[in-house]
């Protein structure tokens, strides 16, 4: 990326910011596979996604980088 950003700390499950695991929009509770708007289209432009539940894989991520 211009700015060298290589990776996102995303929200897991949002709509927005989900990156493998997100709610559907009918405020349900139902969560369905697929990238939130923004997680998508970070992933789309080269960025790795991680969520807080995947934070020690993007720290070893960061450093191996």
């Amino acid at each position: 990326m211009e700015n060298g950003c290589s990776v996102a700390l995303l929200k897991h499950r949002s709509p927005s910011c989900g990156s493998t695991l997100i709610y559907d929009g009918s405020f349900s509770g139902k969560k369905i596979e697929g990238k939130g708007v923004a997680g998508e289209l970070l992933a789309r432009n080269g960025i790795r996604l991680f969520s807080e539940e995947t934070l020690e894989e993007a720290i070893k991520y960061i450093e191996e980088e």
